[in-house]
Formats: structure tokens, sequence, C-alpha cells
């Protein structure tokens, strides 16, 4: 018997997702594939996200409530192209609480956590029993600002900036999981998509997060967001990984792919993959946008940086 890690009751545990799993299924099906490759291993195919067993049935179920809010009121419309929610309640809190303190929990069970050691290990614990009392109470306390909401997706142009020749398809299409750490801030990254949820467990100074927090109590969401520099250099980095990955896809697999786009080329040319793709083009140029292989549908793993 095991131990569930959110209410410590011993009994059997669920093979539960990280990334829910409806972010998966968003992504197969609005892909030009059909597939997920992982960032870790881009030359083999998965059908589904990272999972491991966390959660006894009860806790499995009290999280997938505000999952749920969050897939129907604002996942899901962004995605079908309606218009985006104005506004939000108290489940956008309580869903980036239970995705954040289960990328946490995970990254620091499994000892993948960077940068923070000896006493300052106190700050990963003590979010995780902030974040976990909270959930389990199904209400953050109404002064918590420790989760933040940024929405994601193709740009226009980014004057100043030196982005990468795929960020609109990092974007506006890539699933990951991230635990950051620094000098003055450390905070969860989880990138689902089309959002973008934070969770802080060491905070920087709030002006350099002035229009993203989230009110635990519900509220509106800005109309113009002010991010810090060093965010858009983090956001860069990590598409560049994946850019680098995507072009270590090898002769086989990348004659795979193109098997793939051409034998549904409908489907590829109405996929998000496709729309992501010319965003990157009208921006970079296709000579910048096409060395090296064609975008593929690359996912996301925990461990994509230790494979």
């Amino acid at each position: 018997m095991a131990r569930c890690r959110l209410c410590g009751t011993e009994g059997p545990l669920r093979n539960s997702h990280i990334v829910p799993a409806f972010v998966y299924r968003w992504f197969k099906e609005s892909s030009a594939t059909g597939y997920i490759r992982l960032a870790s291993a881009p030359n083999r195919r998965v059908q589904d996200g990272f999972v491991c067993r966390t959660l006894c049935p009860q806790c499995e179920q009290l999280l997938g409530e505000s999952e749920k809010e969050f897939r129907e009121r604002l996942f899901k419309p962004v995605t079908d192209g309606a218009a985006a929610p104005t506004a939000y309640g108290s489940w956008l809190c309580l869903f980036a609480a239970s995705l954040c303190w289960r990328a946490l929990h995970l990254y620091y069970e499994k000892g993948w956590i960077s940068n923070i050691s000896g006493p300052r290990t106190a700050v990963v614990t003590n979010s995780l029993k902030r974040w976990s009392t909270g959930i389990r109470r199904s209400e953050i306390d109404f002064a918590c600002r420790d989760f933040h909401f940024i929405p994601s997706g193709t740009m226009e142009e980014m004057q100043g900036l030196d982005p990468p020749p795929n960020i609109n398809r990092y974007l506006s299409r890539y699933v990951q999981i991230d635990v950051a750490t620094g000098d003055d801030q450390a905070f969860v990254y989880a990138k689902l998509g089309p959002a973008i949820l934070l969770g802080f467990l060491q905070h920087p100074a709030e002006a350099q997060w002035p229009d993203t927090a989230i009110d635990p109590r519900g509220g509106t969401f800005p109309r113009q967001l002010e991010l810090p520099g060093r965010f858009a250099d983090y956001l860069f980095d990590h598409a560049r990984s994946v850019l680098r990955s995507q072009r270590s896809i090898s002769e086989q697999q990348g004659r795979s792919i193109g098997e793939a786009y051409r034998s549904n080329i409908a489907r590829a040319a109405d996929s998000g993959t496709l729309a992501s793709l010319a965003a990157d083009v009208e921006m970079f140029g296709r000579d910048a946008v096409f060395r090296g292989q064609l975008e593929s549908g690359l996912g996301s793993d925990p461990d994509r940086d230790k494979a």
C-alpha cells in the first residue's frame, strides 16, 4: 500500500497525469499528424503525457473539480476559437494551485530542482505544505498571490527582442512543466499550449509582475500585460531547446513525419501546427524557419532534459 501525497492516507493510488489529459488530447487533435513527440526523445512517438502514482481516488476527484472548470470555462473556448472570457472565479486559483503542487512535488521527489539546497529547500517544502492545505480545503487564502496566469499564443512582432524562429509554435502549442530557480526568485512553470500558469515559491518584487496575479476569490483578466524582460528570455531559452530537439530528428523519422503530413493533407492544412508555423514564416521568413526539420508535433515530459 502507498500513501497519497496530498491527504496522506494509505491505499491504492491512481496513475495521475501531471499536466491534465485534456491538454494532450487537444494537442493531438489540433496537430498536423495526430502524434506527440517528447523533446527528450524526439525520434519516438507517444500517445499521452507523463503520469505517476501520486493521488488516491478521492484526491484525484477533488483536483478534477477545478480542472473541469478550467477546461470548460477557459481552455476549451480559447482553443475552439471563441472569444476569451473576461472574468474568472475561484476555480482558476484552485486549478493553478493543484497543477503547480503536482509539478513541484514531482520535481522535489525526483531530485530535479537545481540551485536549491540546504536551508533554501524550505521554500519548496513550505510551498508544498501551503498549497496542499488550500487544495484540501478547496479554498486558497484570499491574501495569496503565489499563482499567476499568462495567456500565450502567436505574436505579430517582438520589437527589441531576439526570439528563435520557432517562437510562435512554442508559445501557441507547446506543453511543458518546469521548476525555475534563481538567486532572487523561484517558480513552477506550467505551459498548457495557449495558457501559462506560474506558482511562485520565492516571490520577486511585486512591481515585476503587476498584471498577472490570480485573485483566489475571482476577478477579471487584464486587457494588457506587462512581463519582465527576464521572463521573455526564459521563454526564448525553452523555445531554443525545443528547436534543437526538433532539428535532431533522424532522417527516417523525418520521412515518417512527411508521410503523415501527405497522408492527410486536409488535416494538416487545417491544423494548429500549420497555423503557428505560418506565423513563424511571416515573422522570420522561410529560410530561418525551415532550416532543419519541419515542426513535428513535439510535446514535453517533465524529465525532458534528463533522458
